[in-house]
């Protein structure tokens, strides 16, 4: 699917966490066939993949569902993306180089549902 057909388009604009909570209700995603029809996507969540200066990718999250992320969320999202630039970095210099993570340690835990 090219990109300009994706919510991932508008997560590639900044090199911030994008959050859709509630699809219908977002004036970019409202009319997307993802959301007027088949899955009826209602929520996203995508952070930008940055190497080498550029946003070359995103990674998100989708659900049927409208909801809020926390920060919990929202750190867990992040670290991937930092991983998947750490991964292509490495690469990039030495294809069979051993990849070391960016460490993970998050702000707040979950908290357990009632």
């Amino acid at each position: 699917m090219p990109v300009g057909e994706t919510f991932c388009q508008y997560t590639l604009e900044s090199d911030s966490i994008l959050v859709i909570p509630d699809t219908t209700q977002d004036a970019r995603s409202a009319l997307h066939r993802f959301v007027t029809g088949e899955p009826g996507l209602r929520f996203y969540a995508g952070a930008p993949i940055i190497t080498g200066g550029f946003r070359i990718g995103t990674v998100c999250v989708l659900d049927t569902r409208p909801h809020d992320a926390d920060e919990f969320d929202l750190g867990v999202l992040t670290h991937m993306a930092l991983m998947v630039a750490a991964t292509l970095e490495a690469r990039k210099l030495n294809p069979r180089a051993k990849v070391v993570y960016p460490r993970y340690r998050a702000q707040t835990k979950r908290s357990e549902p009632n």
